[in-house]
């Protein structure tokens, strides 16, 4: 049941960036890439420091970041009974090493979701032509 909610989600977020007029897109390749390399900067970095580095992309390179805040929105995770903040919600002492470790659980889930479907829905980046050499 849970795989399966991240999982329609996921579509409908991964399929938003084949809408060119949506203010949040980004190309196709580069949202693909983004999401093909989240599962391994998680396992590497660890939550806190993916999600600051996502963060710290920029507001037109983040949109994975709000991604993966949406899907934890969706489970139902908030703080204080306020919109989410990711970087409040991983680096808050408040449910310890426990709530830490579910919400890396989750967001590895996320990610995997994320990587699946925009392999399956997503363009990968063209090919660059070079000229022919003489």
């Amino acid at each position: 049941m849970l795989d399966r909610d991240i999982a329609r989600l996921a579509a409908e977020l991964v399929r938003a960036q084949k809408q060119e007029g949506d203010p949040k897109h980004e190309t196709e390749s580069t949202y693909r890439a983004e999401c093909e390399s989240l599962p391994v900067l998680l396992r590497t970095a660890g939550l806190t420091r993916a999600v600051t580095y996502l963060k710290a992309k920029g507001a037109e390179r983040n949109t994975l970041y709000e991604h993966l805040q949406a899907q934890l929105q969706s489970l139902g995770i908030y703080t204080k009974d306020r919109k989410l903040d990711l970087i409040e919600l991983v680096t808050s002492p408040a449910g310890g090493v426990r709530m830490y470790q579910h919400y890396s659980s989750l967001a590895m889930r996320i990610a995997y979701w994320h990587k699946r479907m925009a392999q399956a829905l997503l363009n990968k980046r063209e090919p660059t032509k070079e000229a022919p050499k003489p």
